[in-house]
């Protein structure tokens, strides 16, 4: 048991905590030996242990949840049924108040990552809980935060820690997350980064909704080449506007997508040319522009104001006047 414990659990053994009567913990400044484990094991003390290493890399994420256990199953089963995570997931009943769903890495992935896989799939499941790490890296002299290591007794409850799933331990099988994955993911860290910086910008509450649509995080996300930039500018620059944005705001947004393009960016007097061209003259983006590649073509979508086909049906319909060739000069 100590050492399936230690092939799962246990990341940093320098050191450890001990749980108190009344919930919290005393950090230990000694290592987390066999014998602190078996007085765990035996009801003696509870010990928490700390979940980043001296490098910032984990061996596990946990969903830590109060008191809505129903939330707890839903994270489980989730990963129960992913075709990479399903052997490497535990469910524990924390023998206080809530649950605990464990996922297991080998080798260890860095503490960033972890953190974004397990905030991505709370997100995505809608459930409201703690997501360990909290911490994308610690200092040498930190240590982040910490779990009580299951099979213990909760101090304040009284209650044992059990696993409900699997039944044992030994049958948890730790995934290996694949590079390619691990740097497919870095970019996305990278991408959620820039799209807060352009939060910042923009008051709060101004427009709730743009980080929702779809057109903004194709721009955003997208692959966006430079034939593309000035259309992608100019959609940008009439949302914001149609939006209640002040020509400035617009601009401050505007260069700040601006230096965040994977191609080469615009010259900044350029986008205050678009920003110009959008507020005082009501340029907007055509439909041949729009049409160029995926990344534009998406502007489209959704579009309920048939402008387009009309403007087309219009231009068959209309009979152009006969030029009369003069002959001879005069």
């Amino acid at each position: 048991m100590i050492q399936a414990i230690r092939r799962l659990f246990i990341g940093r053994d320098d050191t450890f905590a001990v749980q108190n009567d009344d919930g919290s913990y005393t950090r230990v400044e000694k290592p987390l030996t066999d014998e602190i484990i078996l007085k765990h094991l035996s009801g003696e003390i509870t010990i928490g242990v700390y979940q980043l290493d001296l490098n910032s890399n984990i061996k596990w994420i946990c969903w830590d949840f109060d008191e809505n256990k129903a939330d707890a199953l839903k994270v489980y089963e989730y990963l129960k049924n992913h075709e990479r995570y399903g052997k490497a997931c535990v469910l524990e009943d924390t023998g206080g108040r809530g649950a605990h769903v464990w996922l297991f890495f080998n080798p260890m992935i860095p503490g960033y990552v972890g953190k974004f896989i397990g905030n991505e799939i709370a997100e995505k499941l809608g459930v409201k809980c703690e997501v360990f790490p909290k911490q994308e890296k610690v200092n040498l002299d930190g240590f982040g935060s910490l779990v009580r290591l299951p099979f213990g007794v909760h101090r304040k409850y009284g209650r044992r820690s059990i696993i409900l799933d699997p039944s044992s331990i030994d049958e948890v099988e730790p995934v290996a997350i694949p590079q390619d994955v691990i740097m497919e993911i870095e970019e996305l860290i990278k991408h959620k980064g820039e799209m807060e910086e352009m939060k910042k910008v923009i008051p709060a509450g101004l427009i709730p909704w743009w980080v929702e649509c779809k057109a903004f995080d194709r721009i955003i996300y997208g692959n966006i080449e430079e034939g593309t930039r000035n259309e992608c500018g100019f959609w940008i620059a009439r949302l914001l506007r149609n939006s209640g944005f002040p020509s400035w705001m617009t601009e401050e947004v505007l260069q700040c997508w601006n230096r965040h393009l994977k191609c080469r960016s615009l010259p900044e007097r350029e986008i205050h040319t678009i920003v110009k061209s959008v507020y005082s003259k009501g340029y907007s983006v055509g439909k041949l522009s729009l049409k160029k590649t995926p990344e534009t073509s998406v502007y489209c979508e959704g579009c309920v104001k048939p402008v387009c086909s009309e403007k087309k049906t219009r231009k068959k319909n209309e009979k152009k006047p006969k030029l009369i060739k003069p002959y001879g000069v005069l």
